[in-house]
């Protein structure tokens, strides 16, 4: 933290913790006689304002009365059901466990245990972090990943509303955060809670064998240059995240993973498409950006993806072409797709351009960033954070390396362009 001093936080005074009390749980129900005693034997386990703002928010809705035996429900819960975490507070433990406890169900537990599984005060992207539990199968499937998206932004705002985790300033149009973080005692109590999953060093290649079952496996920024064998016998997986895989030149066959809807190769260096793709018939997400190496996408492979949604390819090596050439897809797979709603794209020239526009599939995606002779998005998306949250719709030109001659004065721009 690097501050000239270090300071204790103390326990409230016995008056001073009252009053938060009051403040958060508020309206008359405090009044009661049968039930103000019990209360101020809640105030004193707490002690910490910490404790009191976690206990007060996740068991009371604000001036709403609860039975007696509801309070002595809390008390006894908050006194006696915990063990321990080594160098934090057994007060402080036992209110935040009290805090789990009282999540709404346990998909609403797993989502938030889920988040045990990143870094310490790491700020974790809520798009990941929703396909994640989408693949999980703790966020039912939809046909539109909209939907789906919105019911985890729903489950956030829970989690944050019971001051289990904590959203940041950037929100998009629709109100949905770009990333969360967990409070430091909070991830220590995620993590103990959670304490039986342990991090991969390294994979073998009988390590996926009894794991038929997983349904989300995510190797991100790990050294490995291959899959194990028994990765393929993954018959239920939904998610496969492989980005910044520095190593990894190659994906192998995926024609078996026919469940998969989210497949994430981005900063990777392959230089084609996983061999099966185009029989990944529920696939609903395809990233590749920032593949410098992909020098082809096969024609016909949309036209099979029947489902998918949204693909991202800003950074990559392979730019969309006019027409078919070498066996390769051209911008026609896209402009005839009837489900895509959201594009990240480099054009070669700008008559590929154009036919996207023109036929008017501008008007339908929900989110874009097309880029056009720029080789370099990374300064904009940086500098564009609202991209990340899915309501931006930009358009890049750079007029170097576009090639189209005298077309390229004859540059069409979608209606709908803004960010």
């Amino acid at each position: 933290m690097e501050s000239e001093r270090i300071v204790k936080v103390e326990v409230l005074l016995p008056e001073e913790a009252w009053d938060l009390f009051e403040e958060k749980v508020g309206g008359p129900v405090l009044d009661f006689s049968e039930i103000k005693p019990i209360a101020e034997l809640i105030v004193k386990e707490c002690e910490l304002s910490t404790s009191i703002n976690h206990h007060s928010r996740t068991s009371f809705k604000r001036g709403e009365r609860c039975w007696r035996v509801e309070w002595r429900n809390a008390l006894n819960e908050l006194k006696y059901s915990y063990t321990e975490i080594d160098g934090m507070d057994d007060c402080v433990f036992s209110c935040l466990m009290f805090s789990y406890n009282r999540l709404r169900n346990d998909r609403i537990k797993d989502c938030f245990l889920y988040c045990a599984l990143y870094p310490e005060d790491y700020k974790i992207h809520t798009e990941q972090l929703i396909e994640n539990w989408v693949g999980e199968g703790w966020i039912d499937e939809m046909e539109y990943t909209e939907r789906e998206r919105d019911k985890g932004h729903t489950i956030l705002r829970e989690l944050i509303d019971s001051c289990m985790i904590k959203g940041h300033d950037s929100v998009d149009l629709a109100g949905r955060l770009d990333t969360v973080e967990l409070h430091d005692l909070i991830w220590d109590l995620a993590t103990n809670i959670a304490r039986g999953n342990y991090r991969l060093t390294e994979i073998s290649n009988s390590f996926f064998e009894n794991m038929q079952g997983l349904r989300v496996v995510d190797l991100s920024k790990t050294w490995i240059n291959s899959l194990p064998e028994s990765f393929f016998a993954l018959k239920n997986l939904r998610v496969l995240r492989l980005d910044s895989c520095q190593k990894l030149h190659k994906v192998p066959r995926l024609a078996t993973s026919k469940h998969l809807r989210v497949l994430s190769l981005d900063y990777t260096l392959i230089q084609e498409l996983p061999q099966g793709i185009q029989e990944l018939v529920n696939l609903r997400k395809l990233r590749l950006n920032h593949t410098s190496r992909l020098n082809l996408f096969p024609a016909g492979t949309i036209p099979k993806l029947t489902l998918l949604e949204e693909l991202e390819m800003v950074g990559s090596g392979w730019r969309w072409p006019s027409n078919t050439v070498r066996a390769a897809a051209d911008i026609k797979e896209i402009v005839e797709s009837t489900k895509i709603t959201c594009l990240r794209l480099y054009f070669e020239d700008v008559n590929g351009f154009n036919n996207l526009v023109g036929s008017g599939k501008g008007l339908a995606l929900k989110s874009f960033y097309i880029a056009l002779g720029e080789r370099d998005p990374i300064a904009f998306e940086e500098s564009n954070p609202v991209w990340n949250l899915g309501c931006s719709k930009n358009v890049v030109v750079k007029s170097t390396g576009v090639a189209g001659g005298s077309h390229a004065s004859n540059l069409l721009l979608p209606r709908n362009v803004r960010g």
